[in-house]
């Protein structure tokens, strides 16, 4: 195993090795994908929010597409699997979902913790 992977062991003995981090390119990625679940508030006056630019801003759950966000690490994070069948989408998606579900944890854990953080501050206006 490449030390720059981690192993997930998962149920049944297979194995999913992920990157323990993120590029900047693929943060960049995640984040551009991110922003479109933001929207401005309209009830937000330009002096509000000139001085709390923060206070203009919502998140936007009618556009969040989390599986599009949790294809998107799959795709960027995935270094190699023992799965018979090569790494794709579409092999992603014929697995049951706690097996994938345990991956995107340990993902979520890594990759989204800056994300995470801007959230919560967005929160606390």
């Amino acid at each position: 195993m490449n030390p720059d992977t981690e192993r997930i062991e998962l149920p049944g003995g297979e194995w999913w090795d992920i990157k323990p981090y993120l590029t900047r390119g693929d943060r960049k990625k995640v984040n551009r994908l991110e922003r479109t679940w933001i929207k401005t508030r309209e009830d937000v006056t330009p002096e509000e929010r000139e001085k709390d630019p923060k206070s203009a801003l919502e998140f936007d759950a009618a556009n969040a597409d989390l599986d599009a966000r949790d294809d998107l690490l799959l795709e960027l994070g995935t270094v190699a699997w023992s799965y018979e069948v090569p790494f794709s989408m579409a092999a992603v998606d014929g697995l049951e979902d706690d097996v994938v579900d345990i991956v995107l944890k340990r993902m979520a854990e890594l990759y989204l913790r800056k994300e995470a953080e801007l959230a919560e501050s967005l929160k606390k206006g």
